[in-house]
């Protein structure tokens, strides 16, 4: 099991915050420069996270277990 929590990072185009629709590990969103969006943690289990160690909340509530 892992915690995964949403997150925002800045959009360098817009200069705009932006939330992705999918969770990640502390560890990926700070390889990837954000902030964890407080009060979205979620634990789930390590094989539900993708390639780049990410979760999709949609596609669970899509196909659940």
């Amino acid at each position: 099991m892992i915690e995964v929590h949403h997150f925002k990072i800045l959009d360098a185009a817009t200069g705009k915050w932006i939330v992705p629709p999918h969770k990640c590990s502390e560890k990926r969103i700070l390889e990837l420069k954000g902030k964890i969006v407080d009060g979205t943690m979620e634990i789930v289990a390590r094989a539900s996270l993708d390639k780049d160690g990410c979760y999709d909340p949609e596609l669970s509530r899509k196909n659940p277990s």
